[in-house]
């Protein structure tokens, strides 16, 4: 984690703080992995930057490592949510009056699918495989 300074930790520190901490919780990211993403980011000139826990975001997007959406989940401290049986959450495509619709990765075997949730359900979905023509 990121050190405070001598006059104890800003704004963009404490936001730092709390987004590992959250990101750890998850499991999103193994955590020798995430440790090596975190030493390499604190080598960097925008480690003690205001902005620094957004570009750091921005940099496991563009690693792959997580989504936008997981970005900003994990910024709100939210730390669950991110999986479902076999299946990693990557972003919620959208909502109508019947269910949640959530695009996921399958963890064994690879894949994208489509879960459809009931509303406030967590375990009540269904799988739609992508089909083109």
């Amino acid at each position: 984690m990121l050190e405070p300074d001598s006059a104890g930790l800003s704004a963009a520190e404490s936001e730092m703080d709390v987004f590992l901490r959250s990101l750890r919780s998850s499991g999103l990211i193994n955590e020798s992995r995430l440790q090596n993403l975190v030493n390499r980011f604190q080598e960097s000139s925008v480690a003690k930057e205001p902005s620094a826990v957004s570009v750091f975001a921005f940099v496991l997007v563009e690693k792959g490592e997580l989504t936008c959406w997981q970005c900003a989940k994990l910024r709100n401290g939210q730390v669950k949510g991110f999986f479902c049986d076999e299946f990693k959450l990557l972003d919620c495509l959208g909502y109508d009056q019947e269910r949640s619709y959530y695009l996921a990765d399958v963890m064994a075997g690879g894949g994208r699918v489509m879960l459809a949730f009931r509303p406030g359900a967590t375990k009540d979905y269904v799988v739609i495989q992508p089909t083109f023509g």
